[in-house]
């Protein structure tokens, strides 16, 4: 009986729209819309998790920079963008009891980058779990009021837990193909406001719709892990991950201790006495000749010292990892002509160039990014780090600027995104190098 009543439910409110006032009751909670925005949520034990806004912005579509919404209730229509529509919709999962939130987005005229959809308001008792910067909780104190997270480069999964005393509730984007997307907080003196983006693939001027990817709603009890557990099956059923247990080279899982170290091979004799070598590992960021995060993708010139320090420290029994970058190729080094086209640029604004610069040195360190979407970008880097781990019997490299994805202006490069690009970067490496750990930076 309770899976026909689960179908039941569905099957009504797929048809219910979310501009106007909708209010969905599951086994397991209670749920009301009004113009897309979630505006009340109580589970099953009478927890009020969602209440109390005074006023709701409602859904939105973004065009050229600015946020339309419906102004009235029960319309899709958007009176401030020529032939603008947006709706928005609810169905229940049957098999989970997920409540399942759909927007699609229309505008006359080229220019849409993204439907939003917002939660109005959660009280301040509660606790934000988010995995972005490789881990954050936001309460009452965390300074700041407004948090912004994109994925996949700063929140680097896709979900947010609200964490109570008993339990709370979890989004999570029901997403495959690692489209970009962004989260938004704003603290208030009433509670939290959360929004959910999606975003088109860039550029955005030909654009004239977009449909979001599907947000998963649902409660649950007990500590934050509860609700961490269910993505992370959902990863595991939809995902290409590695167990730890599978994971080469054998090494990685002996290693417990990291140490960043120059070409000092004066240290080594006394850090082998206070740590056990084969389960330390030695990080190496400045061992190029050019200098740290200069002249990149040169990878052969190296210090005078470096071969004799890195053959000491294996004989040592240590593991050796290089600081490499992913991306980076500096605007003087000569293979820049021949990747300038590949230099991403962001999709905001005035479509700049991406690029490092830090001024603090002399001189300043300035380089572009070049998307790794690019295959003859992939098999530079490749063939140089191949011939580096292979002249200095390198164990590991440090593969610096991996949490840099952008939605790049120049839209899907050699058929890939930046995201794809970068896991095709790795997987390339892993085929070339299966006995080389790599490393990143970020978590993701």
């Amino acid at each position: 009986m309770r899976s026909r009543a689960y179908l039941i439910l569905a099957a009504a409110l797929a048809l219910q729209s979310l501009q106007g006032w909708a209010s969905v009751q599951t086994p397991a909670f209670t749920a009301a819309f009004e113009r897309g925005s979630l505006i009340t949520l109580q589970d099953r034990y009478g927890e009020i998790l969602v209440g109390g806004a005074e006023m709701t912005s409602g859904a939105g579509l973004h065009h050229n920079g600015t946020i339309h919404r419906p102004q009235e209730e029960n319309s899709t229509d958007l009176p401030t963008l020529s032939g603008g529509a947006l709706s928005s919709s609810c169905t229940v999962e049957p098999a989970r009891g997920d409540l399942l939130i759909r927007q699609r987005g229309e505008s006359g005229e080229g220019g849409v980058s993204g439907v939003e959809w917002s939660i109005e308001t959660v009280p301040l008792d509660y606790s934000l779990i988010i995995p972005a910067h490789s881990g954050l909780r936001l309460t009452r104190d965390t300074p700041g009021a407004r948090f912004t997270f994109d994925y996949p480069m700063l929140w680097e999964a896709q979900m947010i837990i609200v964490e109570g005393e008993s339990g709370g509730f979890y989004v999570f984007a029901d997403d495959r193909e690692g489209r970009f997307k962004r989260l938004e907080v704003l603290r208030g003196d009433d509670g939290w406001r959360i929004t959910f983006v999606t975003h088109p693939l860039a550029p955005f001027e030909d654009k004239t719709s977009c449909e979001s990817v599907v947000w998963r709603l649902n409660t649950y009890r007990g500590d934050w892990r509860a609700a961490a557990a269910r993505y992370r099956a959902w990863m595991i059923e939809h995902f290409d991950l590695v167990p730890i247990d599978a994971q080469q080279p054998e090494w990685v899982k002996d290693i417990r201790a990291c140490i960043i170290i120059g070409t000092a091979p004066e240290l080594l004799e006394s850090l082998a006495k206070k740590l056990d070598p084969r389960q330390t590992l030695l990080y190496m960021y400045d061992w190029r000749a050019q200098g740290y995060d200069r002249m990149y993708p040169d990878y052969d010139e190296v210090y005078e010292a470096f071969p004799a320090f890195i053959e000491q420290a294996r004989a040592l029994g240590f593991r050796v990892m290089l600081h490499v970058n992913y991306l980076g190729c500096h605007y003087e080094h000569p293979l820049f002509e021949t990747f300038k086209a590949y230099q991403s640029r962001t999709p905001w604004g005035d479509r700049r160039p991406d690029e490092w610069y830090w001024p603090h040195n002399e001189p300043p360190i300035r380089f572009a990014y070049i998307n790794p979407a690019s295959e003859q970008w992939r098999a530079v880097l490749v063939e140089r780090f191949t011939t580096l781990c292979e002249t200095y019997g390198v164990d590991a490299l440090h593969l610096d600027q991996t949490l840099i994805i952008y939605n790049d202006y120049n839209g899907l490069i050699d058929g890939m995104t930046m995201a794809e690009g970068n896991l095709a970067l790795h997987r390339e490496l892993r085929e070339a190098l299966p006995h080389v750990a790599p490393s990143g930076e970020g978590l993701n």
